[in-house]
C-alpha cells in the first residue's frame, strides 16, 4: 500500500476453471475460503476494502457466504480497493451484458441512453499496469 496503488484487481478464478477436475475446483474454493478467513482482520486493520466481480452465484454457498461477509465487513474501508474476479471472464461479461440488454429491450425498458450493465464496481480507475501471471493454456483434462 506504500506504492500508492488504490485499486488492485486480482483475477483469482476464471469461469474456465469450472472445467477443471472437481477435486481441483473444490481445493481452489477451500483456498478462497481460507484466504478470506485468514485475511479478514488484516484487511480491516489496514483499511482494505474487498469487492468481487463475476458470476458470484456460481460459487459454492459456504464460499459465497464468507465472501459476502468479508465484503460487508470491509465496505467502509478506502485505503486500498481489492477487487476479486471470481468465476469471471471478459467474454462472460460481454455475454451477460448483451443478454441483459436483450431482456430489457424485449420488456420495453431499455432506454437509448442506458449504459450496458456490468459487474465492475463503480469508481474504479483506469488500468495502469495489467499483469498476467498464468498461461492461457486450456485446463488439463
Amino acid at each position: 500500500m506504500e506504492t500508492g496503488v488504490e485499486f488492485l484487481t486480482l483475477y483469482a478464478f476464471s469461469s474456465e476453471n469450472w472445467k477443471r477436475p472437481p477435486i481441483e475446483v473444490n481445493g481452489l474454493m477451500l483456498l478462497l475460503e481460507r484466504f478470506l478467513n485468514e485475511k479478514k482482520e488484516e484487511m480491516l486493520r489496514e483499511g482494505v476494502r474487498l469487492r468481487a466481480i463475476g458470476r458470484l452465484d456460481d460459487l459454492p454457498p459456504p464460499c459465497r457466504k464468507k465472501l459476502d461477509e468479508v465484503v460487508a465487513a470491509t465496505a467502509g474501508n478506502s485505503r486500498l480497493h481489492v477487487i476479486l474476479a471470481l468465476s469471471y471472464s471478459g467474454r462472460t461479461e460481454i455475454l451477460d451484458a448483451v443478454k441483459s440488454m436483450v431482456r430489457d429491450a424485449s420488456a420495453g425498458t431499455l432506454a437509448p441512453t442506458m449504459s450496458p450493465p456490468n459487474s465492475f464496481p463503480p469508481a474504479s480507475t483506469p488500468v495502469e499496469s495489467p499483469t498476467r501471471t498464468s498461461s492461457s493454456a486450456p485446463p488439463v483434462k
